[in-house]
């Protein structure tokens, strides 16, 4: 399969993709009608029949247009599909600007590289996650809101941040809201959040936990964060 030249493979680009485009065979008169082509109706039949006489297309009736040949299909997709496709920087390029403008929120940033997924391959995107649940643990923040509402962020090793609002039934202060944080990140440190549910719960099983009403309390309000996912 020889190279052709740039009149030959602007000619070649437009009957195949006109032919895939309607299914039928494409003629003169219509590739002239391209605005990317610039070539009089006869220059592009002395060039349909060059690329007949390559092979690269072939003429299924006297009187009908052309149609691509495999060997025109596998020059298509391998040297002018090829040509056009961006560089990889510029494919890195375009996916760190567009998800950088999503956030950190997890949803805010899945629901971007759904749509940057789409818009780079011209097809259907669909990004999933790992289950929050399954993230390691990395820091957990409670944030005193109103008097009887705490927003809590729990935030994984990868940079996940999930935020979900509790009710303060005890009407907590800031203050043991941090002691409690403390408490906590520093029990459930490198574990993954199911992990640390379970740790959580035995340590709420433990004698010692009624003892230290601090614990007891930080452990408690863990708990509902945690079997809130």
């Amino acid at each position: 399969m020889h190279s052709l030249e740039p009149r030959s493979l602007e000619i070649l680009k437009a009957i195949v993709a006109e032919y895939i485009s309607t299914g039928e065979p494409v003629g003169s008169r219509t590739i002239s009608k391209k605005r990317d082509v610039e070539l009089s109706a006869a220059s592009i039949r002395n060039v349909m029949s060059d690329l007949t006489e390559a092979g690269y297309i072939t003429q299924p009736h006297i009187s009908a247009g052309r149609i691509p040949t495999d060997i025109g299909y596998r020059f298509f997709v391998n040297t002018i599909l090829q040509d056009t496709r961006p560089e990889p920087q510029d494919y890195l390029i375009n996916i760190e600007s567009l998800i950088t403008s999503a956030g950190v929120d997890v949803k805010d940033v899945l629901r971007q590289s759904s749509l940057v997924l789409a818009e780079l391959s011209h097809k259907a995107g669909v990004v999933t996650s790992t289950a929050l649940i399954e993230q390691t643990f990395k820091t957990i923040e409670l944030i005193k809101v109103a008097t009887d509402k705490i927003v809590v962020v729990l935030v994984s090793t990868t940079g996940f941040v999930q935020n979900k609002m509790i009710f303060d039934e005890d009407g907590l202060s800031q203050e043991t809201l941090e002691s409690y944080g403390r408490v906590l990140n520093e029990m459930l440190k490198n574990l993954d959040l199911r992990q640390a549910k379970e740790r959580i719960e035995q340590e709420l099983a433990k004698e010692k936990t009624l003892m230290d009403a601090m614990l007891s309390k930080a452990l408690r309000l863990g708990h509902i964060v945690l079997s809130q996912e």
